[in-house]
Order: C-alpha cells, then structure tokens, then sequence
C-alpha cells in the first residue's frame, strides 16, 4: 500500500492493492454528513403541511403544522402549541423556529 497527503481532502489517501484509492475516516465522516442531511431534507419535505412533533434545546416540546423549512433546519410552523406540560397546553400560533434549537422532529406516521 501507497500513503499520501491529500490536500484536497485533508486526508490520507492509501492506495489498495486493487489500484482503487480508499479515503481515511475523515472522508467517511463527511460522507456520512451528508446521508444524514439529504435524510432529513426528505423527512421534513414529506412533512410539509402535516402536524409534527418538535424537541427544542431546554425541554420545550410543540406541535404544529410544519409549513416550511431550510437548509439551516429553521422551520417555519402554523397553529403550533407548547406541549411540554400535558396537563397544560399553551396555543402559541404562527413560529419560526431557529434551527439549532431544533434537537428532534418526529413527523406524523405514515
């Protein structure tokens, strides 16, 4: 096997015996990132205008119907409630949520 710096990549690329280059961690890493960022792009395009279920940082928990989302996961819901507190539901209304508040999305079943 052959090792070498990639600057591109800021990895070692290691020639196999094959011939075929194979990218260490890092490259595994990025890749990974962006499975999960096309995944959760498809989860929050299906539940455009469904009601769904978010988990914000510092234990808040609301539901609402997801309106519209971007690439930063803000989101943007209608007829949203705060429903941390089962025995006490607040109306909330129109939101925008920022994204890295966001910790969980769970959209309506199938």
């Amino acid at each position: 096997m052959v090792y070498e710096y990639c600057e591109w990549f800021r990895v070692f690329k290691i020639q196999t015996f094959i011939g075929e280059p194979c990218y260490s961690i890092r490259a595994q890493y990025t890749r990974n990132v962006q499975i999960m960022a096309d995944m959760i792009e498809r989860v929050l395009e299906r539940s455009v205008g469904k009601t769904v279920l978010i988990k914000l940082r510092g234990g808040k928990t609301l539901r609402g119907t997801l309106e519209g989302f971007d690439q930063h996961v803000n989101l943007y819901m209608k007829n949203s409630e705060d429903v941390s507190d089962p025995m006490n539901v607040l109306e909330i209304g129109d939101i925008v949520l920022r994204g890295d508040n966001v910790i969980m999305v769970s959209p309506p079943p199938e």
